[in-house]
């Protein structure tokens, strides 16, 4: 099933990659910030896939895989040559997506 909240178009245009990749790689991207913002999100009947925050939350994670996937040492590099954050998917991955999510997240996603 294709992402919603994150569509492979939507990403293409924010990267600037128009057809370069093939439509299967674009969307795994889609599709995993899809997934891990869904496991942050209060599960009711409420339909995320229209709302700025979570779209915007979800594009900025889609990004951060895409280029983490492209780039090495994308956290970059120091002028005394020392990477700070060398693997970017790590707990800072939705960390700077929080302020994006956070009314619309689960209690359960603040525990462990």
């Amino acid at each position: 099933m294709a992402a919603a909240m994150v569509t492979m178009q939507e990403l293409r245009t924010n990267l600037g990659i128009g057809t370069l990749y093939t439509d299967a790689t674009v969307e795994e991207c889609c599709q995993s910030a899809e997934d891990l913002i869904q496991g942050y999100l209060w599960h009711n009947e409420q339909a995320y896939t229209a709302t700025p925050a979570i779209r915007e939350a979800a594009m900025i994670v889609a990004v951060d895989i895409w280029q983490s996937r492209q780039v090495s040492q994308t956290g970059g590099v120091g002028m005394d040559g020392v990477s700070a954050s060398p693997y970017r998917m790590g707990y800072q991955l939705i960390n700077r997506v929080r302020g994006l999510i956070q009314p619309y997240s689960s209690p359960n996603s603040l525990v462990g």
